[in-house]
């Protein structure tokens, strides 16, 4: 599932063939949630979050979340999809059933960026014009504790090792910050590119 600003793309990853498109205004990411055979698209139209079916590619409905929503995933922990509204500095979880939202956390005071669901109760979220990390307790929807990522600058991407609990962060500033999702120490910086918006931690091979 590709965001292509105005649709989404759906590729065939066995054929490498487009199989059909979503419509939507300003799309950023999507969530698929296997079980129900739905899909979740974050857009800012100004903000909503458009549901479709993964057989048809049928828009179900759509909820309203806050103002300009970017990153969206599925948490099979609790069984919500969240929204990262970086217009209205806010999370919204979205019951992927019923299609409502159920909870948010609100004032979080900055450019919120990407965030991910370690699976067993929490989220972490990258604060990117304040350089810190956010761990918010995903049931409760409320900020546990907040980490400085210095020398890191503008966190923007982030994904994890749910095994080891590391997550890994990457700064616009030109390193990926390591750190420990339990305690929020720095476990080490690595010299990067400049400019990074994404990151993906493959577990099978074990590399960033």
């Amino acid at each position: 599932y590709v965001s292509h600003d105005k649709e989404v793309v759906v590729i065939d990853l066995d054929s490498e063939a487009i199989v059909g498109t979503i419509p939507g205004s300003d799309v950023h990411g999507i969530a698929v949630v296997h079980e129900l055979g739905r899909g979740f698209i974050s857009a800012t139209d100004p903000g909503s979050v458009t549901i479709f079916d993964l057989k048809t590619l049928a828009v179900i409905g759509k909820v309203e979340v806050g103002g300009d929503p970017n990153a969206i995933f599925y948490d099979p922990f609790t069984k919500r999809v969240y929204s990262i509204d970086r217009g209205s500095k806010r999370v919204s979880a979205i019951d992927p059933a019923t299609g409502k939202v159920t909870g948010t956390v609100e004032g979080l005071g900055g450019r919120t960026e990407h965030a991910v669901a370690d699976e067993a109760g929490h989220i972490f979220l990258n604060m990117q014009d304040l350089g810190t990390l956010l761990k918010i307790d995903a049931k409760a929807m409320k900020v546990t504790d907040t980490w400085k990522l210095a020398p890191c600058e503008q966190p923007s991407s982030m994904d994890m090792d749910r095994v080891t609990h590391r997550v890994f962060i990457g700064c616009r500033s030109g390193v990926m910050a390591v750190v420990d999702g339990d305690s929020g120490r720095i476990v080490t910086m690595q010299t990067i590119g400049k400019g990074v918006d994404a990151a993906e931690f493959d577990a099978t091979r074990g590399l960033i």
